[in-house]
């Protein structure tokens, strides 16, 4: 016997269809850029603490970070016999922590005579009006989606909406370049139409993040409706690929 025992190989189709899952995770994860680690690309952080904030190994931070996050914030719940609030707790306490990010990313900025809140506050207000316009014609298609996912899935929308809008803000105001295919693909096609000169590239992606993350909210709605934690949990996590990008790319602009 070659493998150990009990060790069981999916057939090949299988493994074909889990290891692609597992690229566009990794990939999903490597455009993730979770906030703390623009503490290290702009030095903030001591040399032995910095490196638990620098790629790859921020990931692995983050998760730690979050993990501990949610599982205190699901033991307040339990302790409390409040079960329905829940995505409450969880919410809070990622908003405790993300707070605790900003906070230091803006000190340092502030310390270093380069904070500059202006277009990361006009990308957060744009993402906001946005998110809202996206989810009153959700509202209109499909009301039980709306009603089924409450403020997780506007938060999905916000997230994503945050992403694009950031990254709009990032090609089209500072000259920055995309280094994800897909989004640099659809802003490449963007720069083909007519409009481009006057509009820039980035609002095509924008559009798509939006188009999507409805969909999204919409395909996980049934999930929620037959299990709420697992549900909520799900749209916590599509939500994460949203405002992590977003929220790193709006920090850097804040400080560079």
């Amino acid at each position: 016997m070659v493998l150990p025992s009990g060790l069981v190989v999916p057939p090949l189709p299988v493994l074909v269809a889990l290891a692609a899952l597992a690229l566009g995770v990794t990939a999903a994860l490597l455009r993730l850029h979770p906030a703390a680690n623009v503490l290290f690309q702009l030095g903030a952080l001591p040399g032995s603490v910095g490196t638990a904030f620098s790629a790859p190994s921020v990931y692995v931070t983050t998760y730690v970070v979050a993990g501990a996050a949610w599982l205190a914030a699901t033991g307040a719940a339990d302790a409390r016999v409040d079960r329905g609030r829940v995505p409450l707790w969880h919410g809070a306490a990622g908003t405790a922590v993300a707070a605790v990010a900003v906070g230091l990313v803006g000190s340092w900025g502030l310390a270093a005579g380069r904070f500059s809140p202006l277009w990361p506050a006009a990308g957060t207000v744009a993402a906001a009006l946005l998110t809202a316009g996206t989810y009153l014609l959700i509202a209109r298609a499909r009301e039980s989606v709306v009603d089924e996912t409450g403020t997780a899935g506007a938060l999905v929308v916000f997230g994503h909406a945050l992403d694009g809008v950031s990254t709009a803000i990032g090609i089209d105001v500072f000259g920055t370049a995309e280094r994800t295919p897909l989004p640099r693909a659809i802003m490449g096609f963007a720069g083909t139409l007519p409009t481009a000169d006057a509009l820039g590239v980035g609002w095509l992606f924008v559009l798509v993040k939006l188009g999507v993350s409805a969909a999204v909210v919409a395909l996980i709605a049934p999930s929620v409706a037959r299990d709420r934690t697992r549900g909520y949990l799900l749209l916590g996590a599509v939500a994460a690929f949203g405002l992590g990008p977003g929220v790193h790319n709006l920090l850097l602009f804040a400080v560079s």
